[in-house]
């Protein structure tokens, strides 16, 4: 088989409970929501039926149709599928790294030189001042959020405070660190 890459808008939504009968196509699938879908309906019912936390897929025709409908495990469809309308969901682009920092992975782009660079999300925080520069602007003991922001981990191992280029919001070269 040959590989492709693609990209359709389709309606999903998160397996609560499966009530199993003996016949399996008679089976009901609960969703997240309260909606319930035939086990018949599925097209992949040969692959079994899906588990709690995995994902019923309704793939729409333009015409608002349905032309299929399907069970995919959570971890390909969280993995594969945007979860957000609007967002740039081309692999690889700015607007996709994005969404997998705020999933809390470490990304890192091929067009750069250093190896072993990466950047993470630190998330917000509170903390006590205790300690210069901030003691110099702040009373000892003022507490102060930290707001979320990039680090990156730089190919000499240190790390600090990172904003990107406009290159690296236009390339399409980001990936998953190892």
């Amino acid at each position: 088989m040959e590989s492709y890459i693609t990209s359709k808008a389709v309606k999903a939504a998160r397996v609560a409970d499966v009530f199993q009968t003996i016949d399996t196509p008679s089976s009901l699938i609960l969703l997240e929501g309260g909606e319930t879908v035939p086990a018949s309906v599925l097209g992949n019912l040969s692959a079994g039926l899906p588990s709690i936390g995995d994902y019923v897929v309704d793939y729409e025709r333009p015409d608002g149709s349905n032309a299929y409908i399907a069970w995919c495990p959570k971890a390909i469809f969280e993995e594969s599928i945007a979860m957000q309308v609007g967002v740039d969901t081309k692999i690889g682009s700015y607007g996709w790294a994005l969404q997998r920092l705020a999933d809390g992975e470490k990304l890192t782009r091929r067009g750069w030189n250093g190896k072993r660079m990466f950047v993470y999300l630190v998330p917000g925080s509170t903390f006590v001042v205790n300690r210069p520069p901030l003691l110099g602007i702040y009373p000892e003991g003022t507490e102060i959020t930290y707001r979320p922001h990039l680090d990156m981990k730089y190919a000499d191992g240190t790390c600090g405070v990172w904003l990107a280029s406009q290159s690296d919001q236009l390339e399409d070269d980001w990936e998953i660190a190892n």
